[in-house]
């Protein structure tokens, strides 16, 4: 009778390993990739609100807009978390929206402690690529500032000339 010959159990283990190393390289490439983009979609996102800012014509003059304008501009009010935003109602009524990567974008700017600032709002759902980090960034080109953030629905920045202390005094 021919004997069988038995792997050894360190080899028999070998290609589930060889797989399951597979998978965690998979897994760490899509990560990887993810948070690449999400960083790719929230800069170009911000260089749309820093080149707007300088070069475009701003304000929207509709009720809704005028209304989430005074909000914005009560001093005693904290960005960096939700704020009253009906996205569907702002653009309908005069807010004015930039178009970014064929969707919308609101902005509306107010005035607070004597500067302009220029809020801008997108949908969440429209950016699947946006930064689903909880916290505030920052951001500054030349004489512009930024602060940036997001809720369950949407995400804002909001850009003044003013300074990067003066953007953070809103917070």
């Amino acid at each position: 009778r021919a004997s069988r010959t038995r792997r050894a159990p360190w080899r028999a283990a070998g290609p589930w390993l060889a797989l399951a190393a597979c998978l965690a390289l998979m897994i760490s490439a899509a990560v990887a990739f993810r948070r690449a983009r999400a960083a790719d979609e929230t800069g170009r996102l911000a260089d749309l609100a820093f080149n707007d800012t300088l070069h475009e014509r701003h304000g929207g003059h509709g009720p809704a807009s005028g209304e989430l304008a005074a909000v914005l501009s009560q001093a005693s009010l904290r960005l960096g978390g939700a704020l009253p935003v009906d996205f569907s109602s702002l653009r309908a009524n005069g807010c004015r929206t930039v178009s970014f990567a064929g969707h919308d974008v609101l902005e509306v700017c107010f005035k607070r402690d004597g500067a302009w600032f220029h809020c801008y709002i997108a949908n969440r759902a429209d950016f699947p690529g946006l930064s689903a980090k909880a916290g505030m960034e920052f951001a500054q080109q030349a004489r512009l500032a930024s602060a940036s953030w997001s809720d369950a629905t949407h995400h804002f920045i909001v850009v003044g000339e003013a300074g990067l202390e003066s953007v953070k005094r809103l917070l």
